[in-house]
């Protein structure tokens, strides 16, 4: 028995046995809490899912108590493992390959691979069909690849069965614009551009001249756009029109 759990816990269970029970039970008893706002309810679900583990003394090894109920809420309420990183300022992709094939690209070029993974290809569909819900799109049969957002920073495909294979669950590709705006500065200590390219760039199309920017996914295009765009001039009025994506903030000015 892990000591570190609470300590009068006897009841040592896999976590998945662990989650089907709790589930049943808030969804049972407090299925209107849940549906209602599980943002603005959080603290009170948790302390709902406290009180059921505490009162069946209720376990898993190698998961502290805190770790147990934060991961039991992600479960249910939220978006499982995938939770934690959707909402990061140094993530700009999140790649799902397969339910336990998962990329994480970040801000600094690196791309790893994440420590957690799905528990079957179902389980990875149910995941992305919630985060789907949230802008009012369904996955399934008669529409196996789906395009929405969790937020407007937050773009998300996903294919599914009929598409990939079954054994794949879903492949998943989910674009984060990355919260923190660079400045002129930051493109020129990452070398991505000197002053004179970037005040180039600028100034070109403030007076109206078209350029085109191109280049392979997640090579920089949104950010280096959103920069140039922050040079306007208040009086510029700016028009965007866009193909399924909502990947500019529209309040580029700092």
């Amino acid at each position: 028995m892990n000591t570190g759990l609470f300590e009068s816990a006897q009841n040592i269970r896999d976590f998945e046995d662990v989650l089907h029970e709790v589930q049943g039970y808030i969804s049972g008893k407090y299925a209107l809490l849940i549906s209602d706002d599980a943002d603005r309810q959080k603290d009170q679900i948790k302390a709902y899912i406290t009180k059921y583990l505490m009162d069946y003394s209720l376990a898993v090894e190698d998961m502290s108590h805190d770790e147990l109920v934060e991961t039991l809420y992600s479960e249910m309420a939220e978006y499982s493992f995938l939770t934690k990183y959707l909402f990061r300022n140094d993530i700009e992709e999140i790649n799902v390959n397969a339910w336990n094939d998962i990329k994480v690209t970040y801000s600094n070029g690196e791309i790893l691979p994440t420590k957690e993974q799905f528990n079957s290809p179902s389980h990875a569909v149910d995941v992305m069909r919630r985060l789907l819900h949230k802008s009012g799109m369904i996955l399934d049969s008669s529409q196996p690849i789906v395009v929405g957002h969790l937020s407007e920073k937050i773009r998300i495909t996903v294919l599914g069965h009929g598409v990939i294979d079954n054994n794949i669950g879903v492949a998943v590709s989910i674009r984060i614009v990355n919260p923190r705006k660079l400045s002129k500065e930051d493109f020129i200590d990452h070398n991505t551009a000197n002053e004179e390219m970037l005040d180039f760039l600028s100034y070109t199309h403030r007076y109206g001249e078209s350029m085109c920017l191109t280049g392979a996914t997640s090579s920089g295009k949104t950010t280096l756009m959103s920069w140039i765009l922050s040079t306007l001039p208040d009086n510029k009025r700016i028009y965007t029109i866009e193909n399924g994506t909502r990947e500019f903030n529209r309040a580029t000015r700092s």
